[in-house]
């Protein structure tokens, strides 16, 4: 759970609302601001459960100057308290009593109270059968402390965060994709184009870090050997002051909030520290087997979470690229730790013209052995499925971190 979110059972505190508990009675029992009580009493009277009568002489309502208004749940329209109904819209005010409902026959043959959809023109009925709950929950006379709960979650400016648990389809299109992954290996036609596509990936992995260090970068087909390769051009210490001119901007946008201040602080350092040693260049040329299990790792998590999915048949195809990209690159580092004679084909891949990127960043800037270059790789390939799988779990609170960086101001505690 977040610590700055507190969790309040609505019903009970409607209850001590009702009972006549004063501000400070409430504050001390919920642990609340005045601000956190203004807000509970607000939600509370928008989803249509307390009255401005209700709140009781112990309550002022001077702190909560919309007492007196409500939100349309169809159009989300701000309006007098006094208004049965919404101008823009025609939906019923959630707070008016049951009694005052339209008993005439609704369209589809209901009738009685509790109908709001009576009486509206198409456009409005079609919004009234999407009602949220508390529209639902005020529209019965016999409102339970269930429903009143129910209700108020709709208001909640918080989520908490929870783990996400994996469902019978989501196992069936990750399986789906590992097997078609496997078949794709094994047939020729599909294993070369889905090469293909790893080179465009491994290439631009490439061009885009080299970019990011100053380095203007092209990536190419390599039609003699081939495979790709990336033509890095000199580079341009104009370039390189721009990436902290960004860094600088960001800060400033993001003034306001500490912790992205911080981060983008922590991340300017490390992009100085790599830019001003040969770490840069290694980081350059691992990026391109890199930036292959990025993008697998990414594919898996989109399929497993059909996160920004238009048709479901896109997350088999992800789970297929992102597991043959893993497949194909494991192989490749064990032969690379295993086998002399495969280090030897891959140094003469380009004809020993050229060398290839794991052998430079062992011989030219680590000066250590080819196999621990790929053993490390090795790591890399098994932890991207798991990574991404972690990913899928605990997406929630991932998503509640990165809209905390996100955000210009800091949120309010």
């Amino acid at each position: 759970m977040n610590a700055s979110t507190k969790s309040i059972k609505a019903s009970e505190a409607l209850e001590d609302i009702r009972a006549g508990m004063s501000d400070s009675q409430l504050m001390a029992k919920y642990k609340l601001t005045a601000k956190g009580l203004q807000s509970l009493t607000r939600k509370l009277q928008e989803a249509g459960f307390l009255t401005q009568s209700e709140l009781g002489s112990g309550m002022s309502s001077a702190g909560n100057p919309e007492a007196g208004t409500w939100k349309c749940p169809a159009c989300g329209s701000a309006l007098s308290g006094e208004t049965a109904t919404c101008p823009r819209c025609g939906a019923m005010n959630p707070r008016t009593p049951a009694s005052q409902w339209s008993h005439e026959p609704s369209a589809t043959g209901g009738s009685g109270p509790g109908t709001p959809e009576v009486g509206l023109n198409p456009a409005v009925e079609s919004l009234h059968k999407a009602k949220p709950a508390y529209v639902a929950a005020a529209s019965s006379s016999a409102l339970t402390l269930g429903a009143v709960d129910a209700a108020v979650d709709e208001f909640d400016e918080e989520i908490i965060p929870e783990p996400r648990h994996m469902d019978s389809t989501d196992a069936l299109v990750l399986v789906g994709g590992l097997v078609g992954a496997l078949i794709c290996l094994a047939l020729q036609w599909p294993r070369w184009i889905l090469s293909v596509f790893i080179t465009l990936v491994h290439e631009m992995g490439h061009t885009i870090v080299g970019w990011l260090f100053g380095y203007p970068s092209l990536p190419a087909f390599d039609v003699i050997w081939g495979g790709g390769v990336t033509v890095h051009l000199q580079r341009s210490w104009l370039l390189a002051v721009g990436i902290y001119v960004l860094f600088g901007w960001l800060m400033y946008l993001y003034r306001r909030n500490r912790a992205t201040m911080v981060f983008l602080g922590i991340v300017a350092l490390i992009h100085a520290w790599a830019s001003l040693t040969q770490i840069h260049s290694v980081i350059i040329l691992f990026m391109g087997h890199g930036t292959e299990l990025i993008i697998a790792g990414l594919f898996i998590y989109r399929a497993a979470s059909g996160r920004s999915i238009i048709l479901f048949a896109e997350r088999p195809l992800y789970a297929l690229i992102g597991f043959f990209i893993v497949l194909h690159d494991l192989p490749f580092a064990y032969r690379l730790i295993t086998s002399v004679g495969y280090r030897a084909q891959y140094a003469a891949c380009k004809g020993g013209d050229m060398n290839m990127d794991f052998v430079r960043i062992a011989s030219d800037h680590l000066n250590v052995s080819l196999p621990s270059v790929a053993t490390f790789f090795l790591v890399c390939c098994v932890m991207t499925p798991i990574l991404a799988l972690l990913a899928f779990r605990y997406e929630e609170y991932v998503h509640s971190a990165i809209a905390r960086r996100w955000v210009r101001e800091a949120p309010s505690r």
